[in-house]
């Protein structure tokens, strides 16, 4: 994961350095000097726009002509606001440095729950509604999932020395990229190596299934997602679970919308694709029963008739939280359920056959 180089000089830019190689992820860049880390973290929409930091180890001096922003570490307290954030803490043993999280009704991370109860973390069930001088009190840092703009108080929270940290590994189009975003947590717990061995295991067992899976004889088509709003969302060809379901065998991309999200379907248009599809993933119910009261049109689908209907829905919190640091597990579970038969079967890590 490291590549060393060697050069002279004082500044970030001349001294000796071994910058983190990351293959896969596409939105932040770490490079590691002698003394201290910098980070960049790039804006997908706009990659030209890159929040840069230092990052020093305590008591350590400033190399000379740095102008970033210093962030110490390793980071003791930070509020964390993605679910994906908290696995990946969770994941280097760090929870205990999480001082706050959305809204507690969707963490999973018993030690984060066990924390709270003891008043150690705070609830941040608004990002735009933050007050500056509790988060102070609170962090040193705030990660947040950069979906639009920065937080409203974000100006005020540098000014008092809370660091705001966008955060993009949900739009890593590649599974090991989103992963590889737990060398950006390493780096500020001063956990760096252990992110790194843990995503040299992962990655050695993810190839390992990718190379099973191209043996196998190309499995069926699928149906992902269901009725929300007006509209049936389905990922679209270029995203994160389209790549996902064709690795692991699925016919699926040829058929669906181009796009790099969410594809949007009338049911009309569904229902003409897809009726006669034989394995539904990620319906996002609990039960058929459920399903049925929600729009009873499901019933129509083959995959419903036939149950071959599949979900993380009977723990989600859990899925949420490990999913984007586990993409190996992800994957072996789409390969038991397209390959069904076809396999040595085990259990089941993420995904269930949705009840009846």
């Amino acid at each position: 994961m490291l590549l060393f180089l060697s050069c002279q000089g004082n500044s970030p830019e001349q001294a000796q350095k071994q910058q983190s190689n990351c293959q896969y992820a596409k939105h932040f860049r770490l490079t590691s000097y002698d003394h201290y880390n910098k980070l960049e973290i790039i804006n997908p929409d706009d990659p030209e726009e890159i929040s840069s930091y230092l990052l020093l180890p305590r008591g350590q001096k400033a190399p000379k002509g740095n102008h970033l922003p210093i962030i110490e570490t390793p980071v003791n307290r930070a509020i964390v606001l993605s679910a994906t954030s908290i696995g990946m803490m969770a994941k280097l043993s760090e929870s205990t440095t999480i001082s706050g999280v959305s809204s507690m009704e969707y963490v999973y991370d018993p030690l984060v729950k066990e924390a709270f109860k003891q008043g150690k973390i705070m609830e941040v069930p608004s990002i735009n509604q933050l007050n500056p001088e509790r988060v102070y009190r609170q962090a040193e840092i705030l990660l947040y999932n950069g979906f639009g703009q920065k937080p409203a108080q974000a100006q005020k929270l540098e000014q008092l020395g809370v660091h705001c940290l966008p955060i993009y590994d949900w739009r890593e189009a590649h599974p090991l990229g989103k992963a590889e975003w737990i060398i950006l947590f390493g780096a500020l717990t001063d956990q760096l190596e252990a992110a790194q061995n843990y995503l040299q295991e992962i990655e050695e067992a993810y190839k390992g299934l990718i190379i099973q899976s191209k043996k196998l004889p190309k499995g069926p088509r699928l149906l992902s997602g269901s009725i929300y709003g007006d509209h049936w969302h389905m990922p679209a060809a270029e995203s994160f679970n389209a790549e996902l379901y064709e690795l692991a065998g699925a016919n699926y991309k040829a058929y669906v919308k181009p796009g790099s999200g969410s594809a949007a379907y009338n049911l009309e248009e569904v229902l003409e694709g897809w009726r006669d599809v034989p394995v539904w993933i990620n319906p996002q119910f609990k039960s058929k029963q459920e399903m049925l009261q929600s729009n009873s049109k499901y019933a129509y689908f083959k995959a419903f008739q036939d149950g071959e209907l599949y979900c993380y829905t009977h723990d989600p919190n859990r899925f949420w939280e490990y999913s984007a640091i586990e993409p190996h597990h992800v994957l072996s579970d789409l390969m038991q359920i397209i390959h069904r038969g076809k396999i040595p079967e085990k259990k089941l890590y993420f995904y269930r056959k949705i009840s009846e």
